[in-house]
């Protein structure tokens, strides 16, 4: 392992402790809360070490580039923001970073735009977090992708809207494919529930969510963000093959 890599897991191991002293609360956010969990959230500061902003936001700048996050343009949630990201930052205990509410379409992120996650209890369905934003609605499905598989390192789970040039694609490409599949109501326990299943059974890759909040999700987990986030982009460039291969308009 080079020295940035063993520079970049000495600063996952470092977020636990990066709290500082409570800060004020933000403005209320303009849209609805989308979450279906109970959010146990302290509203404090944390640090996020400069390498993995860095490396995040490097990654996020082409998935936005490619639409697979980004904002809702059409229909009835337009407007608001999909996709997310995050990292384990603790083994034991298990605790994640992930990018907080409304914020995937904003670049470049700053420590203020990600939560610590430190506990999940599936039996309430409840969140237990801390940082200056509150965590993405989709929070639970990232929890139990790490608690199922202790090789996952990172989760990015990117957005195909209905409107997106590949999303033609989609249906015939899911017949093919071979990837493993989420049917789940987005946001609910069950489906949180449904990506632990799936993660435990068949480890680090690509899990395709049919029918997912306008459109389709790609739900991603590897050893750290960049492998994640490559398993996506390789995903895209298979289905942009398989339109073309086959006569679907992807633009």
């Amino acid at each position: 392992m080079d020295a940035c890599a063993c520079a970049f897991r000495r600063c996952l191991r470092d977020q636990a402790g990066g709290l500082t002293r409570s800060e004020p609360r933000p403005p209320p956010m303009p849209k609805h809360d989308t979450r279906q969990f109970a959010n146990q959230h302290e509203r404090r500061k944390i640090a996020v070490a400069p390498e993995i902003l860095r490396t995040i936001n490097s990654l996020k700048a082409r998935l936005l580039s490619q639409r697979l996050l980004g904002t809702l343009e059409q229909g009835p949630f337009a407007g608001y923001d999909y996709g997310n990201l995050s990292i384990r930052s603790s083994r034991q205990p298990l605790q994640l970073l992930i990018t907080g509410r409304q914020t995937a379409s904003k670049q470049p992120l700053t420590a203020d735009d990600f939560a610590l996650v430190h506990g999940y209890r599936a039996e309430d369905f409840v969140v237990l977090s801390r940082g200056r934003t509150e965590p993405s609605s989709e929070t639970p499905l990232h929890w139990r992708a790490f608690q199922a598989d202790a090789r996952v390192g990172a989760v990015a789970h990117a957005h195909v809207v209905d409107y997106h040039p590949l999303a033609a694609a989609f249906p015939a490409f899911l017949k093919e494919s071979g990837l493993r599949v989420a049917q789940l109501r987005s946001k609910s326990r069950a489906g949180a529930e449904e990506i632990g299943r799936l993660v435990a059974a068949g480890g680090l890759g690509i899990i395709l969510m049919p029918n997912h909040d306008g459109g389709f999700g790609v739900f991603s987990t590897g050893a750290d963000i960049v492998a994640a986030v490559a398993s996506v982009a390789a995903f895209y460039q298979d289905l942009e093959r398989y339109g073309e291969a086959h006569g679907i308009p992807t633009g």
